[in-house]
């Protein structure tokens, strides 16, 4: 049987020190969808489970 559930979740907002953080001048923009930047998760899972070694481009 292959059947698709939808859930509703409600969030309570974070407290200002559980907000995620960061030195990135365009995060928000990023964060709130306002701006795409492209990710290559691939790379990224491999990478976390260590399937490969990460290599910088110009490395390569």
């Amino acid at each position: 049987m292959d059947k698709k559930h939808f859930y509703r979740v409600e969030v309570d907002e974070s407290p200002d020190a559980q907000r995620p953080q960061s030195a990135d001048p365009d995060f928000w923009n990023v964060w709130t969808l306002a701006e795409e930047r492209s990710v290559d998760w691939d790379a990224v899972s491999k990478v976390w489970s260590g399937a490969a070694p990460a290599r910088l481009p110009e490395e390569e």
